[in-house]
């Protein structure tokens, strides 16, 4: 499913539907989840001042802008590291009159939100030249039903925009106010009457999301951007029974959806497979071995050291007397005996269920090997 992967530097690349997220950072099966604004890479966009020549991004919004003294103008349209930015200029002698450029649309066209409810609002964000007012930022405003104000929940303030002059990404988590139905990200300014403003400020790839990005996932049917290889693409020509066969796995685990999570799997057939699994039942690590038919490996109980979302690496061999020994992080090594798998295997799955990729395994995946 499309989502965001971020990369070693910070910033989020967007990936298509079916798309590997692949990044410096290694390869990203976490399933994706739904931006909330309509347009966060801000197409349409012209240069020139709003109004006169310049156009904001299609759905973008002022509100109040003819009053204020202000002028918008779109200075220019690029990339960073991938990511489309929209450069900003605000610039005129305030009337007195509150200033907004808003990233989506207004009034029930924004995005609406659930009350009561855990979100996350982020977008990249810097200061070019001049200086933002310091009574300003970017903000998350949560409206009512009738559209009334119910609160607002700052994501960078203006003082902290003017300490930053490169492309940052700014976030807040919060949880929505009991009477909230809309909510919508912001560029906020309130200067005095008579106060000259002059500012130059990139923006790019606002979002809102409900939950944290890296709350718990496995909640609904988004299916994986899981990765399974035949043995014929992949070169795979390795007889275990001769052998022996070992994998590594190193990476990043979230929360998923399948109560055992597939780090690697190779596979003959539907079950006879070598596997690294965590259960998540007990946070615990091991391998799945089978003969004609699967058999647990050795476990290696709950891994208190390895809360998950840490780095950890996982190794396991399969020797061709039919030992097993599996190994993941700091803890002691697990073994036992099964017999070698019967076979050629038939290909090899990273981050799923190797027959059929479903079992979703959330992760960022740093190096699987075998061998």
């Amino acid at each position: 499913s499309a989502r965001l992967a971020e990369d070693s530097a910070g910033v989020s690349r967007e990936f298509g539907n079916g798309v590997m997220a692949i990044t410096d950072r290694g390869y990203d099966s976490r399933e994706g989840w739904t931006n909330l604004i309509p347009n966060p890479l801000g197409n349409g966009a012209v240069v020139g001042i709003v109004g006169s020549g310049g156009a904001l991004p299609t759905g973008w919004a002022g509100s109040s802008v003819a009053g204020t003294g202000l002028t918008t103008q779109i200075v220019g349209v690029s990339a960073v590291n991938g990511l489309p930015v929209i450069r900003f200029r605000v610039s005129g002698t305030s009337n007195g009159v509150f200033y907004e450029l808003n990233v989506q649309p207004l009034g029930s066209s924004a995005p609406a939100i659930l009350p009561n409810t855990a979100y996350n609002a982020s977008i990249y964000a810097d200061v070019v030249s001049g200086t933002f007012p310091t009574n300003g930022g970017v903000e998350l405003t949560q409206r009512r039903a009738d559209q009334t104000s119910a609160v607002a929940v700052a994501v960078a303030g203006g003082a902290t925009l003017n300490a930053t002059p490169v492309l940052t990404r700014f976030n807040g988590n919060f949880t929505s106010a009991a009477d909230a139905a809309f909510g919508r990200i912001r560029v906020a300014m309130n200067p005095a009457n008579g106060q000259a403003v002059d500012v130059t400020f990139d923006l790019a790839a606002p979002q809102i999301t409900q939950t944290a990005y890296l709350m718990p996932f496995g909640v609904g049917t988004i299916a994986p951007d899981a990765l399974f290889i035949p043995a014929s693409a992949a070169g795979l020509a390795v007889n275990p029974s001769v052998t022996g066969l070992t994998m590594v796995w190193r990476g990043i685990d979230y929360q998923s959806a399948a109560p055992f999570v597939h780090f690697v799997d190779i596979r003959a057939d539907g079950n006879n497979r070598f596997t690294l699994f965590r259960r998540l039942s007990d946070g615990g690590v091991g391998s799945t071995v089978g003969s004609n038919g699967p058999t647990s490996g050795p476990g290696l109980g709950t891994l208190a050291q390895l809360p998950r979302g840490a780095e950890f690496t996982m190794v396991a061999t399969w020797r061709p007397d039919g030992a097993v020994w599996v190994k993941a992080g700091s803890v002691s090594p697990g073994r036992i005996t099964r017999p070698m798998m019967v076979g050629t295997p038939s290909g090899v799955g990273i981050a799923c269920n190797g027959v059929n990729g479903q079992d979703r395994n959330n992760s960022q995946t740093r190096m699987a090997a075998f061998g």
